[in-house]
């Protein structure tokens, strides 16, 4: 498929992350990724195809709307946490 594999379903960034970890697909690994890999489209795009995402995640998203993570944003001096309490479940075609 090449480079547009992945694009049509989870967008062009999303889609680069999950064309370059293809070889770990399945094995439940975690990438860590900085700010320009962080996003909730990313995350769930790595974990249907069974891997894990450890990131930032700056904006919100249909599935998790900016406001619910700001309402559950925790300050410890001057950084900023998210509580997670909501389940990210696999995403199955």
């Amino acid at each position: 498929m090449g480079a547009l594999e992945y694009v049509a379903e989870w967008g062009k960034s999303s889609a680069c992350t999950m064309r370059v970890t293809k070889p770990y697909h399945g094995t439940f690994r975690t990438v860590i990724g900085d700010s320009w890999f962080g996003s909730i489209n990313t995350a769930l795009g790595l974990r249907s195809l069974d891997m894990y995402f450890v990131g930032n995640v700056k904006t919100g998203h249909y599935a998790c709307p900016k406001q619910y993570i700001k309402d559950r944003c925790l300050v410890r001096g001057d950084q900023c946490f998210v509580a997670k309490d909501f389940p990210v479940r696999p995403v199955r075609s």
